[in-house]
């Protein structure tokens, strides 16, 4: 029994030690696994403060990690988000200046012509603001508001005039003046009719926009020189008479404080009259209220003034705007080979004759665009030149005896550099019409001056058609009675001086 006993608590002391060894064993194999998953994450605390390290498990280390990453991408989507905020800024405030600041379409050939005409209201509202209807709108209204403007004050102009014709004895020198002023600002208010209000004018300048926006199928530097060098030299044409124009109008402006008064006679009485820089009409005694009269006559004079520089710029750049196309064409037809080289290897073209036919093709396309901007014009401003004309006529030899009557040299001076300014716009205009005529008669030379002999026979005979239209020689007509050459110019200095012997008289 006692054996018994002491093998039963044997056996209980054996189990016991297993069941511990097992917990033991457990307890271990946990421990073991812990400092398994456990990693050394070193993180500096503040690196300006401290440098200690500390370790920590790998969830604590993930979970830190991903709360960093979290902040970081908060940051980075924020920062995307400014950065796409300011990018549309940018957008919007490109989209303003752009509503704002392009005023004109983009043509270097009416560059400055656009520029003048704008600030006077004498250019085509519909090519200003494209991207903004309502400032196309307000330079509509202002466009006719000055235009009335200019009708108003020729009217008094011609009122004045009939009245100074009544005075006794003539004030020929007032009259003289109102005369060259008033049939000046008459001929602007035509030729501004025309540009505002007639529906093919547009096409006009829209041409000279697509031309010079089409691409050509050709690149060749010399076309491109003639374009350029065309280009400066008309503009600076255009800069120095209206560089002209403006320092006349200056003169005129500073013309009754140079002069002083003047000692008039009417009836039985000798007053003093202060002299005004135009001849208007207006409805109150314009010496005794002086200071109002010359601030009408100053605004009349300065809006009259640029109106004629901005049309005369406009109307000089139409004319010479032909001359320099058909400059490059009469270039592109004496090198005809060379072009038909280039255009067999830009589009690969193995056959001649089809080459030869395709640019010859496009030279006739780019005579006809030619002749119907010409055409065009001749139907919108050939009774406008009419009225040139017979005014210039006028103008010119009132101009030509006041300086014969002028006392002062101011006054001499002042009436020269209008003359001169006068006779500079109408050798612009008339030799410039003279050179549209040589330059479209010099095509069939032109042809002839290339290698005609080694084409085609359909080549040949496409030449030979070309060459029978250029005989009609084109040109800007004075109406249906002449056309603008060297020889009209001679006929305005003819008139010119028979108006003066008749003013003599």
């Amino acid at each position: 029994m006692e054996l018994q006993m002491g093998t039963l608590r044997k056996q209980q002391e054996t189990h016991g030690l297993k069941i511990r060894s097992d917990k033991r064993q457990n307890r271990n194999n946990i421990r073991q696994k812990r400092n398994n998953n456990k990693i050394l994450c070193e993180f500096d605390r503040d690196p300006r403060t401290s440098s200690r390290k500390v370790s920590v498990s790998f969830d604590v280390a993930r979970s830190r990690i991903l709360r960093v990453l979290k902040k970081n991408h908060k940051r980075t989507y924020h920062l995307q988000y400014v950065q796409s905020l300011r990018e549309e800024d940018e957008e919007q405030r490109e989209k303003v200046l752009i509503l704002f600041f392009q005023i004109y379409p983009k043509c270097e050939n009416l560059k400055i012509t656009m520029l003048c005409c704008s600030c006077t209201g004498t250019f085509p509202p519909q090519f200003l603001f494209p991207e903004s209807k309502t400032l196309r709108q307000v330079y509509t209204v202002y466009s006719r508001g000055v235009f009335s403007y200019y009708i108003v004050c020729a009217v008094l102009a011609l009122i004045e005039f009939g009245f100074r014709l009544n005075d006794k004895p003539l004030r020929k020198d007032i009259i003289y003046l109102n005369l060259c002023t008033s049939l000046l600002y008459i001929i602007t208010i035509v030729r501004s009719t025309a540009i505002l209000f007639g529906s093919s004018f547009r096409n006009v300048i829209q041409s000279i926009i697509d031309a010079e926006a089409r691409k050509e199928p050709i690149d060749d530097e010399m076309i491109k020189d003639l374009e350029t060098n065309g280009v400066k030299r008309s503009n600076k044409i255009l800069r120095n008479y209206a560089c002209l124009i403006l320092f006349v109008y200056f003169l005129y402006q500073v013309r009754p404080f140079m002069i002083g008064s003047v000692e008039v006679t009417r009836g039985n009485m000798t007053i003093v009259d202060l002299p005004l820089p135009l001849s208007l009409w207006l409805p109150f005694d314009q010496q005794e209220h002086y200071l109002i009269a010359y601030i009408f006559h100053a605004t009349y004079l300065t809006l009259g003034a640029t109106a004629v520089m901005s049309t005369d710029v406009l109307m000089i750049n139409l004319i010479t705007y032909p001359s320099r196309q058909l400059k490059k064409l009469d270039h592109s037809l004496k090198n005809f080979d060379a072009f038909k080289n280039k255009l067999k290897i830009v589009y690969d073209i193995k056959d001649d004759e089809k080459a030869a036919v395709l640019i010859f093709k496009y030279f006739i396309v780019q005579h006809r665009k030619i002749v119907k901007y010409v055409d065009t014009y001749n139907d919108n401003m050939g009774w406008s030149m009419v009225v040139d004309f017979i005014q210039s006529s006028f103008q010119i030899a009132s101009l030509v005896i006041q300086i014969g009557q002028s006392s002062s040299f101011f006054l001499v001076f002042s009436t020269m550099t209008f003359a001169t300014s006068m006779m500079t716009r109408l050798y612009m205009i008339y030799y410039n019409g003279n050179e549209l005529m040589v330059w479209s008669q010099k095509l069939a030379y032109s042809i002839w001056e290339s290698n005609w002999l080694e084409q085609s026979p359909k080549v040949k005979f496409m030449m030979i058609i070309f060459i029978l239209r250029t005989q009609k020689h084109l040109s800007i007509f004075i109406g249906p009675f002449s056309e603008v050459s060297v020889q009209s110019l001679i006929a305005v200095l003819k008139a010119t001086y028979s108006y003066m012997v008749i003013f003599n008289k």
